[in-house]
């Protein structure tokens, strides 16, 4: 199917929403790759970094590597363990894989796979996500049901939430998530995207579409998620509120998408 969108062979530039993290060598990865290397040997089959830095707040982790390896076993998570708990303690988030449990599930988590498309980076082993792509006609599905959940993460959020600034970190965390979602919704419509998108773009061409009255409410959470709004109390909870209608919205809208 056309617009089809897929990951080039080889590395992929850092690219992104805003922004993506920085791809410059850092000494704590390096130290760390070379450690995955030692402990995972043979097994070990590639590692990237990835992940934008739009609406990542200061509690976010310093980086995010992806390791792929030929099986998933017990003494193979064992060999792991101690390298997992040094990246622990630098802040740095490890996501453990196969390659075909990536390439299998790529409609599945759209989030996930849109992110490794845009801002992947490989640091150590082969690319061998050279072939990761979505497909339009798989999304919408994945997209009401991943939209569906992030609301009930809203709810089940503020109620553990002790402070503002919880309130406020919580809702840029699922910003930036529904970006990304709204990305997947502007493929399954074949909507014109810049190349490449951005966190505006992706609102402006994809809200425009569905929900044309609800611009306003975006460009608001979008200053929020960019640290460049910071509400009171009143204004807070309201924006959260909006927040939470506007997703219902857009549940209903994509769930009314016609993809036959």
């Amino acid at each position: 199917m056309d617009h089809v969108v897929s990951a080039s062979a080889g590395p992929m530039p850092p690219a992104g929403y805003n922004g993506a993290m920085d791809s410059t060598p850092d000494p704590t990865i390096t130290k760390l790759v070379g450690a995955l290397q030692q402990a995972l040997g043979g097994s070990l089959v590639s590692i990237y970094t990835f992940g934008a830095s739009f609406a990542r707040g200061p509690t976010a982790p310093n980086a995010r590597l992806l390791v792929l390896v030929d099986h998933l076993d017990g003494p193979l998570l064992e060999r792991l363990s101690p390298v997992s708990a040094e990246a622990r303690k630098e802040r740095i988030l490890l996501r453990l894989d196969t390659p075909k449990g990536v390439l299998a599930s790529t409609d599945v988590f759209p989030v996930f796979t849109l992110e490794l498309i845009d801002t992947r980076v490989l640091v150590a082993g082969t690319d061998t996500l050279a072939s990761l792509e979505v497909h339009p006609e798989h999304l919408a599905l994945h997209c009401e049901q991943s939209l569906r959940v992030l609301h009930r993460n809203l709810l089940v959020g503020y109620l553990s939430a002790s402070e503002d600034r919880d309130i406020a970190q919580l809702l840029r965390q699922q910003i930036r998530r529904a970006v990304y979602l709204l990305r997947a919704v502007g493929l399954v419509r074949e909507l014109p995207l810049p190349d490449p998108p951005t966190a505006d773009s992706i609102v402006e061409v994809v809200i425009a579409d569905l929900l044309p009255d609800q611009g306003e409410l975006w460009a608001r959470l979008l200053r929020l998620a960019r640290f460049e709004d910071a509400p009171g109390h009143d204004a807070l909870l309201a924006l959260f509120g909006d927040a939470l209608q506007g997703l219902t919205r857009l549940v209903d809208a994509v769930d009314q998408l016609d993809v036959g």
